[in-house]
């Protein structure tokens, strides 16, 4: 891959095995409404023993959650969840994130044909900043989703970011507001318009700050 100037970026020491595990268990108190718990556990494995700053960036880590689990009736259902993260690098030279985790997601159905998702979470993701060695993301999103007759469907949603780069001064912050509208010809052709605006502000130089404003039409056939 070239920049516009023509200078090649190598992505290779990007790539890299990720693996994963859970184990959930809950109670149910009184109807509709559970005692949860969760933990899992995460090997990141990057085919690189170096990235271009020259750190090994291959960790391991994991997370315990516990909270409140909903069931109402088919109208509202999903978890509050609160507990501890933590990653572990290989490197040293990086310094190893942890803290508080939130797992948070409601489904909540008002009518046949209306769909309302809220959901919070904050947990320790990858970076392609050379310096850090992860990012530490608070997110808030809302997703309505309106089937306004049988062949048009109407979506809005919103998600804001909050970004720490772990290990290096500074953050971001980043909301992305998106709108589409998908029409069924048939039960296998269909197109849809999507609008989709986003923003990122930045305090430090740990990333770069930006505005965009896309709109794409697509035609589908479903198999």
């Amino acid at each position: 891959m070239n920049t516009s100037s023509g200078v090649e970026i190598d992505n290779d020491n990007r790539d890299r095995t990720e693996l994963g595990a859970r184990a959930r268990a809950a109670y149910e108190m009184f109807p509709g409404y559970f005692a949860v718990g969760e933990i899992g556990g995460n090997l990141r494995e990057y085919d690189s023993d170096e990235n271009a700053g020259g750190f090994d960036r291959s960790s391991d880590g994991f997370y315990a959650h516990g909270g409140i689990g909903l069931d109402l009736s088919r109208l509202v259902r999903g978890d509050f969840l609160v507990g501890y993260f933590s990653q572990d690098y290989d490197d040293a030279a990086l310094s190893d994130p942890s803290g508080v985790s939130v797992q948070s997601v409601f489904n909540w159905t008002p009518s046949k044909m209306t769909l309302v998702v809220a959901s919070l979470r904050r947990d320790v993701s990858e970076t392609t900043n050379t310096a850090a060695s992860a990012i530490i993301r608070s997110s808030a999103s809302l997703l309505v989703r309106h089937e306004l007759r049988r062949n048009l469907v109407l979506s809005l949603s919103g998600q804001a970011s909050y970004d720490e780069y772990d290990g290096v001064d500074g953050d971001s912050f980043t909301h992305v507001t998106r709108g589409s509208a998908t029409y069924a010809f048939n039960e296998r052709v269909y197109s849809s318009l999507e609008v989709i605006y986003s923003e990122r502000s930045v305090d430090g130089t740990v990333t770069t700050p930006y505005d965009q404003l896309t709109a794409s039409i697509r035609f589908g056939i479903r198999m």
